[in-house]
Formats: C-alpha cells, structure tokens, sequence
C-alpha cells in the first residue's frame, strides 16, 4: 500500500485498516475530534490522530506523518479495510461505483438489463385536515398491499425467530402459532385502544406493551421485533381503511400524464401499489412504476447526473426477466448490486 493511499483512507476518509508489518497483525483507525456549535446546531468532525493497536496494547499518535514513520522502511500486507475490503483495489472499486454516474450505470446495466422500475407516494395533498391524503384508493389495491405487506413482515419475523438460540426457542410455540397468536393479540389491543388510533395516526405502540411486560409473551428480548411487526402491519391497515374513504379519485398512472414523465408512458409495463419495494419497507403507501428499458427511456434516464439526482419518481432499480440486478435508494443515498 502507497503512502499516499494509506494517508487518503486514514486522513480524510476516516476509514480503519487492519494490516501486517514484520510478521505483527496492527490495527490503525483515526482519532476523531467532533465539535458542536451550539448556535447553529450544526456539528463537524475532525481528524486527530491516529490509534495504533497491536499486541493487546495501543499507541496514539498526533499525525500521520508521526505514525507512517514506524513503518516507512517496512513492507505493509493489508489484512482488511474497514473490516469489509481485502485490498486497496477492492475498495477503490466500490468507491467508484459508490459515486458513479448515471451513465456509469447505463453502460454497465444497458447491456444486462429489460426494464426498470421508478417509486412514488401513492397519496398527497397532506395536511392536517388530510392526515391520510386525499386520493382515494379502492379495496383491491388495499387488500394486495396489505397482503403483500404480511407477507414480508412474517419472512422477516421468521429470519428473527430463526436467529433465537435454541434453548429460549424451546420454550415458546412454533413459529406459525406464536406469530398468529400475536397478530391476533395486536388486533385485539388496537380494538380496544381506537381512540388512541385516532390520535396518533392508527400507531397504538403495540411493541411498548413488549417492553414494558405487559404482553403474553414477555422474553425472549428477539420478540420485540414481533410485537413491533404486528403493530406495523395494524397501522398501515388502519391508514388504508381512512384512504377507502377519500373522495378524490385520480388514475393510477397520473404521474405519466406530468411533462417530466410523459416521455415514459408508452413504455409502462405494471405498477404495483405498496409498502414493500426494492429497497425498503414503508408506513407511506407507495406506487411502483414498471418500465421497458429501451431506446426511449435509455435517453429520459441519460438526462439524470446518477441515480440520486432523480426527483419525483425516484429509488431505481432495474431487472431482467423479473429479476432484481440493481437497487437504489434516492433519500439515503446507497446503491448496490444485487449479488452483492
């Protein structure tokens, strides 16, 4: 590893390597110095030094000047980069990609890829006379939503019941009956807690009832995940059952008919209405436009400086033959694909 490479990561990417010199395993991540200014509420992070770890034993330094000098005249094997990469090229690689283009990722996902898909809020016109939106939605939409969402939270409830070690397992139900059983205990507290429903937007808190003992199954602590599942899944059905009864109707599609869209219409292939999509899972019922990837909307893409520039329709993601090869998430900024 370069001086240069190594001054980058630790300096000014803040980044933590674990490497080899002379036959000893080190440890090297920055000192951060954070500062908060109260006026503006505003915080910034400084680089400080550098923590040296080897041995059991640790070693600060005041700069990186200081710290390379151990090792100036020693060869350096990489171990890891943030307890993630292998090498300096491999992280470098998924930097680049971490900040590439849009045309970056046409060129990689052109050749591979038949369609693509773009998300929005489903609702709008929000306000406090319209906790709910104004649009309405009809009741088929709102049952395969709401199913769509059961079954994601139940896969997720799974994989954590899974994860439970087996002597505390032992103790509880099968998973299909622990689950019904508090799906159906959630039901029964929403009932009888409406007026709080009214109040904070269907949301009864059904996981602090877990957290503060006073549910049927009290521990493992893993369970809170399921007792906060059921309640998810219970808000977003109250706030499917309020937007039954807007009274704005408007095409599933209107999004199309705007001008900044309108390019894209004749290459709609589905939408889905969800809470559940490529990169997340929402309490904002949302819409997911399917498109073909061809010449048409290859150029409307083009026009976008990378996946995070894109507004409105956002979240890309592209397939092929259905299947997911790249995923984005707009607002947290993150981008990956698929086989990784």
């Amino acid at each position: 590893m370069l001086e240069s490479q190594l001054k980058l990561l630790l300096e000014e990417e803040k980044g933590t390597i674990r490497f080899r010199s002379n036959g000893i395993e080190y440890g090297a991540e920055p000192i951060l110095i954070f500062d908060f200014d109260k006026e503006s509420g505003e915080s910034t992070c400084k680089f400080g030094g550098i923590l040296l770890e080897f041995n059991g034993q640790t070693k600060k330094y005041k700069d990186f000047e200081k710290f390379f000098k151990v090792f100036e005249n020693d060869k350096i094997e990489i171990i890891s980069i943030n307890d993630k990469f292998k090498s300096i090229e491999e992280y470098e690689n998924k930097k680049a990609f971490d900040n590439i283009s849009m045309e970056g990722l046409l060129d990689i996902f052109a050749p591979l890829a038949d369609s693509f898909s773009l998300t929005c809020p489903y609702n709008g016109g929000y306000d406090s006379a319209h906790q709910f939106g104004v649009y309405r939605i009809d009741e088929k939409l709102a049952e395969e939503a709401l199913s769509q969402l059961e079954e994601a939270e139940k896969a997720s409830c799974f994989k954590v019941y899974s994860l439970i070690p087996e002597r505390q397992r032992a103790k509880l139900p099968p998973f299909e009956k622990l689950y019904g059983e508090i799906i159906e205990e959630c039901n029964c507290f929403a009932s009888k807690n409406q007026t709080k429903a009214e109040e904070c937007g269907g949301n009864v808190f059904f996981c602090d009832e877990f957290a503060e003992g006073k549910t049927k199954y009290k521990e493992p602590e893993e369970l809170w995940y399921l007792y906060h599942s059921a309640g998810f899944i219970q808000t977003c059905r109250y706030s499917l059952e309020k937007m039954l009864h807007n009274t704005v109707e408007r095409p599933i599609d209107a999004e199309l008919d705007e001008e900044e869209y309108k390019p894209l219409k004749n290459s709609l292939l589905n939408i889905k209405t969800g809470f559940v999509w490529h990169c997340t899972v929402s309490g904002t019922l949302s819409k997911t436009f399917y498109f073909k990837l061809d010449s048409k909307t290859l150029q409307w893409l083009k026009k976008y400086k990378n996946d995070y520039a894109l507004c409105g329709l956002e979240d890309l993601a592209f397939y092929r033959d259905g299947k997911l090869l790249f995923t984005s998430c707009t607002h947290e900024k993150f981008h990956h694909k698929t086989e990784e």
